[in-house]
């Protein structure tokens, strides 16, 4: 039975199908913690028309003490609660509006998803999964395996990789690694996860190309996976001032003078054999930006000492979920023809707009579908990223 367009029950239904298929589509974004969606959203599943920030309470893993109990037993040693916080932003703000061109006032819910909805949730997912891999990728890139910029390609390559997250103290479960298809290629080639000498599983890889679990990692394959950004990262860029000390690299000369340079990008700075990493997405500002880096700077930087970006590493990456804290979640619903569906945490909104004063398409009907997004590596110690 078709539905009369714009009826409250239509826009309600459709807002609710848009749920469903967008995460469906989405990959990454199902791979980390979102429960923190509702801290941002106050206990509603809509953020502000400007999105929405909130702290994340972490609490560290106790070190255990000892006593020789052959000897005279002394007094229990007290362990304070040490709990930090990580801010989280849902401020990375996505959508599709489409043109409604067709002058029927009625629609059945299947072939208006059909025509409009399917196409923008997979639009949108491609572009929320690209954000998140960024965001996590380069939040684990102070955990590097292999050659920067080669994909891994052997059971070598994943067993150096694993090797930093044992290092790392990472828990054993969950495990999950999101890589890309030229890393995916190169797996499928190998007997450890397509023989089913290996697992049962083996044989539905070799059938449907389905990664398997190996090596206590569970795999997932994302198209959005490629080579990460550094963001604006160009210029004949030196250090602004002399440092010996600080988690702040004061630079200047990029040849932006404006822009971002991202979370995870890496660097050396002459006079310095350290390499560092970006800890946090840093603006540029008239040329220059203070950049927050890991490790702490342990080596005199000259005042001019030049800087030089590194070749950008790979996003695959293996992690533990809960060390990544994500959202997807929509705006609050307009006052008329507007709704929030909603599932497994995850919300977008629906809206549907008329207007007579575009002088270029003139009067017509609009769909708009739109969401807000964030990430944050809230342990970097949990993953690292895999290369080969």
């Amino acid at each position: 039975m078709a539905n009369t367009f714009l009826t409250p029950d239509f826009v309600v239904n459709a807002a609710q199908d848009a749920a469903l298929i967008l995460s469906a589509n989405l990959v990454a974004s199902n791979l980390v913690s979102r429960q923190f969606e509702q801290l941002l959203a106050g206990g509603v599943p809509t953020v502000g028309p400007s999105g929405g920030s909130v702290d994340v309470k972490i609490i560290g893993a106790d070190t255990a003490n000892t006593q020789n109990h052959r000897l005279t037993p002394g007094a229990l040693t007290v362990s304070d609660v040490t709990e930090t916080s990580v801010r989280v932003e849902a401020l990375h703000y996505v959508y599709v509006k489409k043109k409604l061109n067709t002058k029927e006032k009625t629609y059945e819910l299947d072939n208006f998803s059909a025509k409009y909805t399917m196409p923008a949730m997979v639009g949108i997912a491609n572009e929320i999964d690209s954000f998140m891999i960024r965001k996590i990728a380069g939040g684990f890139a102070r955990n590097i395996s292999g050659t920067a910029g080669t994909a891994a390609s052997s059971t070598a390559h994943i067993l150096a990789c694993r090797k930093v997250l044992q290092d790392n103290l990472v828990p054993l479960a969950p495990r999950v690694a999101i890589i890309g298809t030229t890393s995916e290629s190169s797996f499928l080639g190998l007997d450890h996860f397509v023989n089913r000498d290996y697992g049962e599983d083996g044989a539905t890889a070799l059938r449907q190309a389905a990664m398997s679990t190996r090596y206590g990692i569970n795999w997932f394959v994302d198209q959005n996976v490629g080579t990460f950004s550094y963001g604006y990262t160009t210029g004949t860029i030196l250090s602004n001032g002399a440092l010996t000390s600080g988690t702040t690299a004061t630079v200047d000369g990029f040849t932006a003078a404006t822009g971002t340079v991202n979370e995870g990008a890496r660097f050396k700075i002459s006079g310095d054999t350290q390499e560092y990493v970006v800890t946090a997405d840093t603006d540029i500002v008239g040329n220059a930006a203070a950049l927050p880096v890991y490790p702490a700077i342990g080596t005199g930087w000259a005042d001019g000492a030049a800087v030089t970006f590194q070749t950008a590493h790979t996003e695959d990456v293996v992690f533990h979920p809960g060390m990544v804290a994500g959202a997807v979640i929509a705006p609050a619903a307009l006052m008329s023809n507007s709704a929030v569906g909603g599932f497994d945490g995850l919300s977008i909104r629906v809206s549907f707009e008329s207007t007579t004063s575009d002088s270029t398409v003139g009067a017509a009907d609009f769909v708009l579908y739109d969401v807000y997004v964030g990430a944050k590596v809230t342990r970097p110690e949990g993953g690292a990223v895999l290369q080969g």
